[in-house]
């Protein structure tokens, strides 16, 4: 090799080393940008799987109790540790009168929840009773205190649903993308 091409491959060989030191953080950026969202595509699909068995297990069987149900999900929701960062309501909303709006029947909360959250369901609950180790809210006696104007589903008359709302305080991974925590949430209708 002629001195010329030496020296050619040594400038090229620099300029390799330039555009690598440029490329490298900005590679680095976008592969722990891709494993966050993967994190928090894979909190979504764990939220929803969760609470689609809820509703499941809530609306077939009368062995296990509202909170027995809860932990049963919260227990499978891992890789989310929902005892620490989160919460599950198990509303039961009734339509008797065809003339009048759907109302919540019936609201618990679970007992061993890490997350305090409101129900997007019914958020009004001022009073919640724990007896037998369930959290049900103590609901007024009147339906019209407890109607719910916006349920998504329409009811026939005298038929009841179970909403089962999943709540999940996301931490992130690093503060690349998301600064602080937020609170994500899955409901299922059955």
């Amino acid at each position: 090799m002629t001195r010329k091409y030496r020296r050619l491959f040594n400038i090229q060989q620099g300029f390799s080393a330039v555009e690598m030191t440029l490329i490298t953080p900005i590679l680095l950026l976008i592969l722990m940008a891709i494993f966050e969202l993967t994190l928090v595509l894979q909190a979504k699909i764990v939220l929803l799987n969760v609470s689609r068995e809820g509703a499941s297990l809530v609306s077939r069987t009368s062995s296990y109790s509202e909170e027995d149900v809860m932990d049963i999900i919260a227990n499978a929701a891992n890789p989310l540790d929902l005892f620490s960062d989160g919460t599950i309501f198990i509303n039961v909303v009734t339509l008797e009168d065809a003339d009048k709006s759907p109302y919540v029947s019936r609201q618990v909360k679970w007992v061993n929840s890490g997350l305090n959250a409101e129900s997007t369901v019914w958020d009004n609950c001022s009073n919640w009773v724990i007896e037998s180790n369930v959290n049900t809210c103590d609901l007024p006696d009147r339906e019209e205190d407890v109607a719910i104007d916006n349920f998504p589903l329409e009811l026939l008359e005298g038929e009841s649903v179970y909403v089962v709302e999943v709540f999940y305080r996301y931490s992130a991974f690093s503060s690349f993308i998301f600064d602080n925590e937020f609170i994500m949430n899955e409901r299922t209708y059955l």
